[in-house]
Parts: structure tokens; sequence; C-alpha cells
């Protein structure tokens, strides 16, 4: 319920709709023993699959591999997302875009704890403004159980610090047929 209510916060401020929450625990239940886990996967990907051909979304942005900060999570949802588009074929219909950082940006922002892409796979650069980026900098505020107050505050110090402005994003795509051979 607190982090609902942190993420209804962010997107007041963002402007944006609220998320849509699908109600799994994090770690998908693992404490309790892989047969836990593997049966929320299960219902997790069911779920998002009619979720996403539901909404029929222009494109569709998550984590990759890399999971943005490594955590286990966002790695989850980014491989979940990525197999339905595989196995539904859907990779035209929905594009499918991962979060990426360069590695300037990462050092910059959080060395230890945001992972980054070779800037050669960084195939979408949006620029965004300032006044948009200090609105962002307000969403942060809202994840009050997640962050401290002074964490909040380095955070966006430091982003304050990369004045690009720019948020980069892989386009995942897939060479379709079979080859003979490696």
């Amino acid at each position: 319920m607190v982090r609902k209510k942190e993420m209804e916060c962010a997107c007041g401020k963002l402007g944006v709709q609220p998320p849509i929450l699908l109600g799994f625990h994090d770690g998908m239940g693992m404490r309790t023993g892989v047969g836990e886990a593997f049966k929320q996967i299960r219902e997790l990907t069911k779920i998002l699959k009619e979720k996403i051909d539901s909404l029929n979304p222009a494109f569709i942005i998550t984590f990759g591999p890399d999971g943005d900060t490594g955590h286990p999570d966002h790695r989850m949802i980014g491989n979940i997302t990525t197999e339905i588009i595989l196995k539904e074929g859907w990779d035209k219909k929905y594009p499918l875009y991962y979060v990426a950082w360069t590695k300037e940006q990462s050092d910059a922002i959080y060395p230890e704890n945001l992972n980054y892409m070779n800037k050669q796979y960084l195939n979408v650069a949006v620029h965004v403004e300032d006044r948009h980026e200090a609105i962002a900098w307000r969403a942060i505020k809202c994840h009050k159980s997640q962050l401290t107050e002074n964490e909040m505050d380095e955070w966006i110090n430091l982003d304050k610090k990369d004045t690009s402005n720019t948020f980069y994003f892989r386009r995942f795509s897939v060479k379709k047929g079979v080859q003979k051979g490696f």
C-alpha cells in the first residue's frame, strides 16, 4: 500500500496516469521457496501478456538484461516482457525498448548502483528540457520508503550535474530466419 501511494504521488507530479500494479511482491515469493516463485512468475507472465494485449500500446519500455540497477525484480520484469514479445511474435506490433545509461551517466550519478551499456548499442536518445527534469526531481521525492531524504537530494544534485538532459534507450530487435551454423 505504501509503494502504491508513492507511485500514485510520483505519477501525479509527472502528470501521467497512475500505474497499473499487478499485486506481486518483491522477489516473487523466493523467500518461501522456488516453487512459489515459479508459480508467481507463471501467473505474472499470463497477466502481463493479457495486459499488453488489452492495452495495445504503441511501444513498451522496460528494463534490459542489466536491470537498470541490477535489481533482480527489474531484470525479471524485463526478461518476462521480452519473453512474451518473442513467444507471441509481437516485436513489430509492440516495439520494445530498454532503459539504458551511458558509462558517463553511470559514473556521474551512481557508479556502484547504475548499470550502463556501451554507447554503440544505444539507438534512441530523448532530450528532456530543464523544466521537465525539475518535475522528475519532484516526483523522486514521493519515494520516501525507498530512499532517505539525503539519498533523494544526493540523486537530484548528481543528476543536475549531467547537463545533457538526454535519456537513452535500446530498441530490442531480432534477426529472423535460420542461419546454417554459427
